[in-house]
């Protein structure tokens, strides 16, 4: 028995249309929960923020990263030559940007740097912290589904004013 024309089309446009509703219903779900405030590597909420905690073994020697956040190597950077190093890295990782803030404000003391200024400007909040022979700069801005973006730059720095070059 042949099935009938409209019948056969109907069959295929359900077909059709039933695939696209169950992937528009998982792209829903995947939005929600990309939505919610679940963050990886927190602990408890302090003053009404995600405590964050450090990554176990770090990208960059005597920089804080928190856990859960991943390296962006197409992004990223980083040269030692003669003792000094110089680094631009991305991370990106699940977690309030102000939970971030708070975390640098914690981890970076206890790793030997001193914050010389912390602002914050649409959005974007930038850290800058100094050593004896280096500075670094932590910039961290939110990022889509919940995310933040956070970029870290190390490099050589000197509070002592250069020698003027030699005259020949």
């Amino acid at each position: 028995m042949e099935v009938p024309f409209a019948q056969n089309c109907r069959a295929r446009t359900f077909r059709r249309h039933g695939l696209a509703g169950m992937l528009a219903g998982l792209l829903v779900v995947g939005l929600a929960g990309g939505c919610s405030s679940w963050s990886s590597g927190s602990s408890k909420k302090t003053g009404g923020l995600e405590r964050l905690n450090p990554r176990g073994t770090a990208f960059l020697e005597e920089v804080a990263v928190p856990t859960g956040f991943r390296l962006v190597e197409g992004h990223s950077m980083d040269h030692e030559s003669a003792g000094q190093r110089m680094a631009r890295h991305e991370y990106q990782g699940r977690a309030d940007p102000f939970a971030v803030r708070e975390f640098y404000r914690q981890q970076m003391p206890q790793k030997g740097w001193e914050r010389v200024s912390d602002q914050s400007f649409k959005g974007v909040i930038t850290m800058r912290f100094e050593k004896r022979l280096e500075v670094c700069t932590v910039q961290i801005r939110p990022g889509q589904f919940g995310r933040s973006i956070v970029n870290v730059e190390v490099v050589p720095f000197s509070r002592t004013p250069m020698e003027p070059p030699r005259q020949r």
